[in-house]
């Protein structure tokens, strides 16, 4: 089966280590080259094994832990799309034999970066919080009767609270 590996982490200067996961994902590959590209944040595998799919799922869990926060194996068929550049693509895929270790040039892993946001970017970290609508005396005693007080919320408790405490 081919699969996919994508590791989103922060692999700056970390060439060595990239070359170590794909030598280490070579023992489980049917072929001795794992294909891979990779930038400051992100690096794409792409290798076939014959081995049970848990079994790979597993070892590339323990070959990670540690080393990278988040990844994505999957395999990796016809219906899988992909957005890459068209000569990181081809390499990745098979389709070209052009571009290895030693050619590979700064600009194409300047485009594969540019696919991912830097992890540790402000704009990722921003939670949208939902708006909670603040009910009325009336609304939150319409609840009770209806859904029973158990149903109230902390802010509702609290609202109902400070309007016991004026009477």
């Amino acid at each position: 089966m081919k699969y996919l590996l994508v590791i989103l982490e922060n692999l700056e200067k970390k060439t060595k280590l990239i070359k170590t996961i794909a030598k280490s994902i070579s023992i489980i590959a049917d072929e001795e080259s794992v294909k891979y590209s990779y930038g400051d944040n992100v690096a794409i595998m792409n290798f076939h094994s014959s081995d049970d799919q848990e079994e790979v799922a597993i070892y590339v869990d323990e070959l990670l832990k540690g080393v990278a926060t988040l990844f994505f194996l999957t395999p990796y068929t016809d219906n899988v799309y992909t957005s890459l550049p068209m000569d990181v693509h081809k390499y990745i895929f098979g389709e070209s034999e052009i571009i290895d270790e030693d050619n590979y040039s700064l600009e194409d892993e300047l485009d594969i970066d540019q696919l991912f946001p830097p992890l540790n970017s402000k704009s990722q970290t921003k939670i949208a919080k939902p708006k909670i609508k603040e009910l009325s005396l009336d609304e939150i005693l319409d609840k009770i009767n209806t859904e029973g007080i158990h149903s109230l919320t902390e802010q509702e408790r609290q609202t109902l609270e400070t309007h016991s405490n004026r009477i």
